[in-house]
């Protein structure tokens, strides 16, 4: 490895296949294309070359840029890395292996995130498919008790637990809600024998709302 600036310039001259005059014409050139930087002579940059002066950090970096390495490679003399592939070619096998490692480490906990996203997506299906179940179940008694029987204290309280179910199920379709809580307050106006309310009110609300929801079903 080059152990001077200077030689370093000078090893990058030599790699185009140049000499001092040609790299300062061409060198020169791509100031007066990139930048706005004063041209050099050849004398400035063959003192560069021999360590008798050093180009100043604007020049440096034109300098590097020119030669397709790094600044760091130029004043410091570290590997002059052209891309990422020859950085990752150079990269300690101590390093490599950490990454790899670190690298399986954090697929393996992706799959573990991605694993119990999925049980948890199941179990949350199973449940709502359940409360489904039972409130498709609850609904059809209730059809039969309310075109059949009378309706007694258990009637009611199963016909307010229900119509609270679908509040939740349905909260984001404004017509179903709508309905549901009119049909609540029919229940419990008939319940506390308010507003007059009496069976048939209870009835044809809660009818209006079967209505509804086998509309939203199909």
């Amino acid at each position: 490895m080059s152990e001077t600036l200077g030689n370093r310039i000078a090893l990058q001259r030599k790699k185009l296949g140049l000499s001092q005059k040609e790299i300062t014409k061409k060198f020169n050139a791509y100031l007066e294309n990139k930048t706005d930087l004063s041209p050099i002579t050849q004398a400035t940059f063959s003192r560069w070359e021999t360590d008798a002066s050093k180009p100043r950090a604007s020049y440096l970096k034109n300098l590097a840029n020119f030669f397709n390495v790094s600044v760091i490679y130029l004043a410091n003399g570290e590997a002059p890395f052209t891309d990422i592939f020859d950085f990752i070619n150079n990269v300690p096998n101590s390093s490599l292996s950490n990454l790899q490692t670190t690298e399986k480490q954090l697929q393996q906990k992706i799959k573990e995130i991605e694993s119990a996203r999925d049980n948890l997506i199941k179990q949350l299906n199973i449940i709502r498919e359940q409360q489904m179940t039972s409130i498709s179940q609850e609904q059809q008694n209730l059809i039969k008790i309310i075109k059949n029987d009378k309706l007694n204290l258990v009637d009611l309280l199963l016909l307010n637990s229900l119509a609270n179910t679908f509040i939740n199920l349905f909260k984001e379709n404004d017509e179903i809600y709508t309905t549901l809580q009119t049909f609540l307050r029919v229940l419990l106006g008939y319940i506390m024998h308010e507003d007059n309310r009496n069976e048939s009110d209870v009835k044809e609300s809660f009818q209006k709302l079967l209505d509804l929801l086998n509309k939203e079903e199909k």
